[in-house]
């Protein structure tokens, strides 16, 4: 377990494994390294160096002022990590709200990134030349979890029952009840969790993927 103190917070982080450097971006925001360590971790560490990390405002990491995140900030904090641990180049890895970030990654640190997985995200916000009601926009979001998503927790201590009534719109074949011992060890912020919400309003990688050279993996 180590800790960097950078970009004017404090990230927690520790790495394990062998071979070419990975970085796993966790999702929420508001959630933390731990479930993705429990699932992917075994597997991934026999062929991966893999630094596990919680983002800022996130988990074992310190809790810099709200205005500090964003998602530009987010992906400095992974190429300043890289930096420190002497990584020339990474695999990166990010799930959902961390697939995000990982795009942001590779659009303003393209030289660290070797590549992207990118597993159950998106591009954000319409780009420039999209319309809401174009072809290929999917099913509406289901009306429970529009219900749930609008009534976010406030503090810390009601975490834990909202990702659990979260957990089953994740899962597509998997029981919840095998899932839920895989948080187990989450640290929870309320805060950032809200915060995660403010950004992703008002960003988009749509009109900048064009750009993206880095050879990325889309997992749906």
């Amino acid at each position: 377990m180590a800790e960097l103190a950078i970009n004017g917070t404090t990230l927690w982080y520790e790495v394990d494994g062998n071979g070419p450097p990975c970085f796993v971006i966790h999702g929420g925001l508001g959630m933390d390294h731990a479930a993705y360590r429990a699932t992917l971790g075994p597997e991934l560490a026999r062929r991966r160096q893999v630094a596990w990390y919680d983002q800022r405002g996130n988990g074992r990491s310190a809790r810099p002022p709200l205005e500090s995140l964003t998602m530009e900030q987010l992906a400095d904090d992974v190429a300043a990590l890289a930096q420190h641990l002497g990584w020339d180049q990474a695999l990166v890895v990010g799930h959902s709200y961390g697939g995000f970030v990982a795009q942001e990654v590779a659009l303003r640190h393209s030289e660290v990134v070797e590549a992207l997985v990118l597993v159950a995200t998106g591009p954000g916000q319409l780009g420039t030349g999209e319309a809401p009601d174009e072809d290929g926009a999917g099913l509406p979001m289901p009306e429970e979890l529009q219900a749930m998503l609008q009534r976010l927790p406030t503090d810390d201590d009601a975490m834990p029952a909202f990702f659990d009534e979260l957990l089953p719109f994740y899962l597509h074949r998997a029981d919840p009840d095998e899932v839920r011992p895989k948080f187990a060890g989450t640290i929870p912020s309320a805060s950032a969790l809200g915060r995660g919400f403010e950004i992703l309003g008002g960003w988009s990688s749509v009109d900048r993927l064009a750009g993206l050279a880095t050879p990325t993996l889309v997992v749906g």
